[in-house]
């Protein structure tokens, strides 16, 4: 079945920043496909982090499941994690300055308002100690998604130069 790609936003930091959030996502599409490029402002962003909402709120509850495996330069690790407060997709390595860290994610039946939500992704970094994982996540609500926030777990910032852009997936 073809897939058709429609570009929804664009959102790059010009300046230092905790989080970039994005409101008011379209419901007409069948799926969301997101890219993300982090650039620490700092020795290092701990854990890019991501939520979702409905109404354009953020669920900051513990409406969270993961499970991710990553390998690096260092060994290879498996987590998973049930009623988190937000989900790391994957779990992913802290970022040294000035390196950034790719991460795309596929948020699946998003407008759905019948089935609780999933999420796949990929996530690389760039540093000497190179990381790369998958994983899966699930938010456990069936309200249509319609915001995203992406930030991180500690107090790190991210710099400017970070981006994401969201695409509307039409399936045929």
């Amino acid at each position: 079945m073809p897939l058709t790609f429609i570009p929804l936003a664009t959102s790059t930091l010009s300046s230092t920043a905790t989080q970039l959030n994005f409101t008011s996502i379209s419901g007409s599409y069948t799926d969301l496909f997101m890219v993300v490029n982090w650039k620490s402002a700092s020795n290092n962003i701990d854990y890019p982090t991501f939520w979702v909402g409905a109404g354009n709120s953020i669920d900051t509850g513990s409406n969270y499941s993961a499970n991710h495996f990553e390998a690096g330069s260092t060994g290879v690790a498996v987590y998973s994690y049930d009623n988190a407060t937000n989900t790391t997709l994957p779990y992913g390595q802290a970022i040294d300055s000035p390196n950034y860290a790719y991460m795309s994610v596929w948020l699946m039946d998003y407008s759905a308002t019948n089935k609780y939500k999933t999420m796949i992704a990929d996530y690389r970094t760039d540093k000497v100690n190179w990381q790369s994982g998958v994983g899966t996540a699930t938010w456990r609500n069936t309200a249509a998604i319609n915001c995203i926030r992406i930030g991180q777990s500690g107090s790190f910032d991210m710099a400017a130069g970070t981006f994401a852009t969201i695409w509307g997936v039409l399936k045929a």
